[in-house]
């Protein structure tokens, strides 16, 4: 980190200290969160890993399901881009959309979203202009 990042940087990661160490429990809903969290001091012990709900609800999925008899997922050959989760200004699913209508004359690739959040409803209305 260079001197000028560390001076705005730096306080910030002070305060995060200081809001984990009064913190009972840490709840990350990615793995991956633990290394960053762990970088900041020893809060090893007050991570808790609590997944989003799509990992919960998995195991309500009856064991014969096969994808593949899903559209678009039973056509073969098929280039499929999946984007699942929230439907939010931070994903920036416009880009996606775009993509999707520069793609629009190729027939095998396919584009699925699944999730829902404040830009679903902008992003139908964007699909139907396309």
């Amino acid at each position: 980190m260079s001197k000028s990042e560390a001076h705005y940087i730096g306080p910030q990661i002070k305060m995060v200290r200081k809001v984990y160490e009064q913190c009972d429990k840490i709840l990350i809903s990615s793995k991956g969160f633990e290394k960053s969290i762990c970088e900041k001091g020893d809060f090893k012990d007050k991570l808790v890993y609590f997944p989003n709900w799509a990992e919960e609800v998995k195991g309500n999925v009856p064991s014969d399901f096969d994808i593949k008899t899903i559209k678009p997922f039973n056509e073969e050959g098929n280039f499929i881009i999946l984007f699942a989760g929230n439907i939010g200004e931070a994903q920036n699913l416009d880009a996606a959309i775009e993509a999707a209508k520069i793609l629009k004359d190729e027939k095998k690739i396919k584009f699925v979203f699944v999730g829902d959040g404040r830009r679903r409803e902008h992003l139908q209305n964007l699909v139907k202009e396309y």
